[in-house]
């Protein structure tokens, strides 16, 4: 009896048939595919490991009779190296392949800070643990239309001048790889946030003629949102302040939903509200499946 070989190991598959050459090499996965000279029985078996570690993971036949197998390597790593090694019942030597996962989405930035003085803003941060890519860019945006820059992978910082409007300032970052002309992967957002104070003038209503009561109505403000009042009377030499925070109220809408599909999962991904209008705010996520008339 022939002793079993392996006729090959790899992420591309030839067709033979239709002379085509195709790569199964993604982001977060790689298809590996086996063929073997001969399988002796259909509990023959052929596993792989990652790298350098104990754990394998079997291949699986196309079917009962035939000798090629796949093998998917999932939940890897955007834009790695990763060492693959295949073991098939009665061959001696195991064989190795090196691939590296395609660019993907980066993790998040990290520790984006704030610091505000009278004139400008300090914005600093540092690099996602998994840029996923080589070349990955920062997005910076301050809403609401402060700011929107895109910046190099080598810039943590960013000074901005203040511009008079006043209000809670939301300040989000992501990192970004652009994976072609038309298409880009960017992080989830990182947030923090800033105030910049009114100084809108409102004149009070005495309640009549008489009376030394008046009313100020502070009207149109952002919920959760703390505001300095200043209140100036005539003859009076000295102005009073009194600071509010308006309370809990209705977000505006998270933006930019987006839709990714793989062969295995659907990834959703979004942006924070410009107005989330509270400090503990929660997404609701609702998936409806329309399957159609039949």
């Amino acid at each position: 009896m022939t002793a079993t070989t392996i006729d090959y190991f790899s992420a591309i598959y030839s067709d033979e048939e239709n002379a085509t050459d195709t790569i199964y090499v993604y982001d977060t996965f790689i298809i590996l595919w086996i063929k073997v000279s001969d399988r002796p029985s259909a509990e023959y078996s052929c596993q792989v490991k990652i790298n350098e570690t104990d754990q394998w993971h079997p291949a699986e036949f196309l079917n009962d009779s035939t000798t090629i197998a796949i093998a998917p390597m999932m939940n890897l790593d955007p834009y790695t190296f990763y060492v693959f090694t295949l073991n098939c019942d009665g061959v001696v030597e195991n064989l190795k392949r090196e691939y590296r996962t395609k660019i993907g989405r980066p993790s998040p930035p990290q520790n984006l800070t704030v610091e505000k003085n009278l004139t400008s803003v300090l914005f600093t941060w540092s690099p996602p643990l998994k840029p996923a890519g080589p070349d990955y860019y920062y997005q910076l945006t301050v809403y609401p239309k402060l700011l929107n820059a895109n910046l190099s992978r080598t810039v943590l910082s960013y000074e901005m001048t203040i511009g008079y409007q006043p209000g809670i300032h939301l300040v989000y970052i992501e990192a970004c790889n652009e994976i072609s002309s038309n298409e880009t992967l960017c992080s989830r957002f990182t947030r923090a946030s800033f105030t910049i104070e009114t100084t809108t003038t409102t004149s009070q209503k005495f309640l009549n003629d008489s009376t030394t009561i008046a009313i100020a109505p502070m009207m149109h403000l952002d919920p959760y949102t703390f505001y300095v009042f200043t209140l100036n009377c005539d003859g009076v030499v000295e102005n009073l302040k009194r600071e509010y925070r308006t309370k809990i109220g209705r977000p505006s809408p998270p933006q930019n939903l987006t839709v990714e599909k793989n062969l295995t999962s659907v990834l959703f991904t979004w942006s924070p509200p410009l107005k989330p209008a509270g400090p503990d705010y929660y997404y609701q996520l609702t998936e409806y499946f329309n399957a159609g008339k039949h």
